[in-house]
């Protein structure tokens, strides 16, 4: 995900204009994010971030557009630096 950021910072409309699928070609490994919609609870993400570490393969990301498909357009991204900023549910 950095290296997509690091590549687009000069960009103007950095998230809004980018489907996800062009932020993903820039992974070092597929299993890194997860796909969520914005709408969901917002104790979801702390949980998807949980469950992928006791799994062995931790969440880099949590990639959030309006229903969680890839062909949509990014809205935002969500590292587990973000989690003690997020709004109690």
């Amino acid at each position: 995900m950095t290296r997509w950021v690091g590549v687009r910072m000069p960009d103007v409309g950095l998230l809004e204009d980018t489907p996800v699928t062009d932020v993903l070609s820039y992974q070092e490994r597929c299993d890194s994010y997860k796909l969520v919609a914005r709408a969901r609870p917002t104790f979801e993400a702390g949980h998807n971030f949980v469950a992928a570490a006791l799994t062995g393969y931790p969440l880099e990301a949590l990639l959030s557009n309006y229903s969680g498909a890839a062909h949509e357009n990014l809205l935002g991204i969500l590292t587990v630096h973000d989690l003690p900023r997020l709004p109690a549910p």
